[in-house]
């Protein structure tokens, strides 16, 4: 017969065991859930790197097409610089001399560039010169007429006062003629 205990102890038990089943079905739920998120994730990184490996073949075919391009071209311009070396002896030749004429004519542009420049500054110089004269010119000019009119304005007075002084003595003449008849009636 079962005792009380022993009844509690089955319960405890039964409850113990249902707790630890409970707690490992839990477990494993989240095991299969953690595997199946893992699954997806490598699918989704497989994918991934499937998409990446493609673009990495695409990309590794256009630069190889690309390093045949350039291998070409290269050799083709080999080719072209071996030709255009001979050819550029040849024109060396002939550019020594054409380098000197060069180097003659720009010296002589200098040297006409340094004599155009001071020829300027005679000029500059000239003008400035030119300019004082002309104002100095310009002031006698100014004195002269200044000149002139003081002496037309003198030369008026000097007519005038030699007028007066002709007139003065036409009447001293006649003053004097007047006293002789007077002195002479009065005699």
């Amino acid at each position: 017969m079962q005792t009380p205990s022993n009844n509690l102890r089955d319960k405890q038990r039964t409850l113990t065991n249902d707790t630890g089943a409970s707690e490992r079905m839990r477990l494993e739920h989240i095991k299969q859930e953690r595997e199946r998120v893992e699954k997806e994730r490598a699918k989704t990184q497989l994918a991934e790197k499937k998409r990446l490996q493609e673009q990495n073949k695409t990309d590794l075919q256009r630069r190889e097409i690309e390093l045949r391009r350039l291998h070409s071209e290269s050799t083709r311009a080999r080719a072209e610089m071996e030709q255009y070396k001979s050819i550029s002896e040849e024109e060396d030749q002939k550019v020594i001399p054409k380098k000197r004429e060069v180097a003659e004519v720009s010296n002589k542009i200098q040297k006409l560039q340094i004599e155009l420049a001071q020829l300027r500054n005679k000029a500059d110089k000239l003008s400035v010169e030119l300019t004082h004269i002309s104002s100095q010119k310009e002031y006698k000019k100014k004195l002269f007429e200044s000149k002139e009119r003081t002496s037309k304005e003198l030369d008026e007075k000097t007519k005038r006062q030699a007028s007066e002084i002709e007139r003065v003595r036409g009447e001293n003449v006649r003053l004097e003629s007047e006293i002789r008849l007077l002195e002479q009636k009065a005699k």
